[in-house]
């Protein structure tokens, strides 16, 4: 695993940590055409997300969700 990735995975278990404790609501996911192997998931623990909004940016695309309240 390269340094990158271990910095995003960092980050997102951080932000997983935010959803937990109900501090997170909502986010912002920038995705790029850029082919990465197997992938990993968003966020290492499961959040229930809304789509509010979906812009094109270039070549680039961005989403917004809302965090919906946990169980």
């Amino acid at each position: 695993m390269t340094s990158t990735e271990k910095l995003i995975q960092r980050i997102c278990s951080g932000v997983g940590q935010f959803a937990e404790r109900g501090l997170l609501d909502e986010v912002i996911v920038y995705i790029a055409p850029v082919t990465l192997g197997a992938g990993a998931p968003l966020l290492p623990r499961h959040v229930e997300l809304r789509l509010e909004e979906l812009a094109r940016n270039g070549e680039f695309a961005c989403a917004r969700y809302a965090v919906l309240p946990g169980p």
